[in-house]
């Protein structure tokens, strides 16, 4: 029982790390100034003039629609959908044979990610008085569109190749268990509604959207009340979570000294 009540007062602990979490991204959301790109263009011309060129950053939130890079949109992989960004992940599913305390063979389901991608090319934000150039680089982003869902069955042979649409795998040996692969996609479209939540920087005379060092960097399609209600929804949720599992991890923890 003392294993049960450790493994419970563990998942407090992360839960309640969580928790803490959702309340700062909350905080940082209600803190930061909404500003337009033209907004942000002449606070990085008075920077300029007041300490050089490159100096330049802000902490703000920027919302607009979805430009493409100026080479041009790109093609999504899997599924050709033409984006400005897009990701697949490609999920291995397959059986494994476990034995169980009293030495029970036993089939398990497994799965392990074998493929995922996404390009780290920026593209731009554009409202009625500017674009901002977006970059992707440690960024989910959040609620994108999911063009893609497949999961075929087969079973994995020496140097088959898994393809679809322009995407290729070469899959190798490997173990002979396979239940079957899914493939899943998501892009963000030309023209979609973007809210961006970072830190600005001058790149070259260029306003780059990064993350900040230290903060929250959200890229998401929802808009900020969205987003604010459903970081509230985890904080209470996961704080509640957190406070059971600590009672019910020091009961069991407890009780176990005396059995």
């Amino acid at each position: 029982m003392i294993v049960v009540g450790i493994v419970l007062l563990a998942g407090a602990v992360l839960l309640a790390v969580m928790a803490w979490r959702a309340r700062r991204r909350f905080a940082v959301m209600v803190g930061a100034e909404t500003h337009t790109v033209g907004d942000l263009t002449a606070m990085r011309d008075a920077a300029t003039q007041a300490a050089g060129p490159g100096t330049f950053r802000y902490k703000c939130e920027v919302v607009g629609a979805t430009q493409p890079h100026p080479n041009g949109t790109l093609q999504a992989q899997m599924s050709g959908t033409e984006c400005v960004w897009h990701r697949h992940v490609v999920t291995h599913k397959y059986w494994v044979m476990e034995r169980d305390s009293k030495g029970r063979r036993r089939r398990r389901n497994r799965s392990e990610v074998v493929a995922q991608h996404a390009p780290e090319m920026h593209f731009g934000v554009r409202d009625d008085t500017g674009v901002v150039a977006i970059d992707p680089n440690d960024s989910k982003p959040d609620a994108p569109e999911k063009v893609l869902e497949r999961f075929e069955k087969g079973r994995k042979r020496q140097g088959r190749q898994l393809q679809i649409g322009g995407f290729k795998l070469d899959l190798g040996s490997g173990h002979g268990n396979t239940i079957g692969y899914k493939y899943e996609e998501w892009v963000l479209r030309p023209g979609s509604h973007l809210y961006v939540l970072g830190e600005v920087v001058d790149q070259g005379g260029a306003l780059v959207m990064t993350k900040p060092d230290d903060g929250p960097y959200i890229v998401s399609t929802r808009n900020e009340q969205q987003l604010l209600s459903s970081e509230t929804k985890k904080q209470r949720w996961f704080g509640i979570a957190a406070a059971a599992a600590g009672v019910v991890g020091a009961v069991v923890a407890a009780v176990s000294f005396f059995v």
